[in-house]
């Protein structure tokens, strides 16, 4: 178990990191609207689908290191262009831009959430190969 407690550890900060920089960005001063929930749900989604894909499938987990490397890069495909886009936000880089919504969070999340489904989806076919060959 120790050797995965960093690999959680940097996916809960991850998703908290990515929920505030996401309350950040939310247009009318902070105000949750009917769909924020879900949105929020998908944004830090990634991040805590990884870590509970993690805990899960922890036997079959042969390299924690390498899985560390990709929650780190994961992590890092989240916050680099959230924090771009608050500190864009901030210097009012675009003014004649109305500070309505964002797409980059739902961008951000798509292109966090094919690796994170690439890794499940292999990790799901190789034990069906192992239930196959043993059985």
């Amino acid at each position: 178990m120790k050797p995965l407690r960093p690999i959680f550890a940097v996916s809960i900060v991850a998703a908290v990191a990515q929920a505030i920089l996401l309350a950040m960005l939310a247009p009318d001063g902070g105000k949750l609207t009917l769909l924020d929930p879900a949105i929020y749900l998908f944004v830090v989604g990634p991040p805590l689908f990884l870590a509970l894909l993690v805990w899960r499938r922890r036997a079959a987990i042969t390299s924690p290191r390498s899985v560390l490397i990709f929650v780190l890069v994961l992590a890092a495909m989240g916050l680099v262009p959230l924090t771009n886009e608050v500190i864009d936000r901030g210097r009012n880089r675009f003014p004649n831009q109305p500070q309505g919504s964002s797409l980059v969070p739902l961008i951000v999340s798509l292109v966090q959430w094919l690796p994170v489904l690439a890794w499940w989806l292999s990790l799901v076919v190789r034990e069906r190969r192992k239930r196959r060959g043993a059985g």
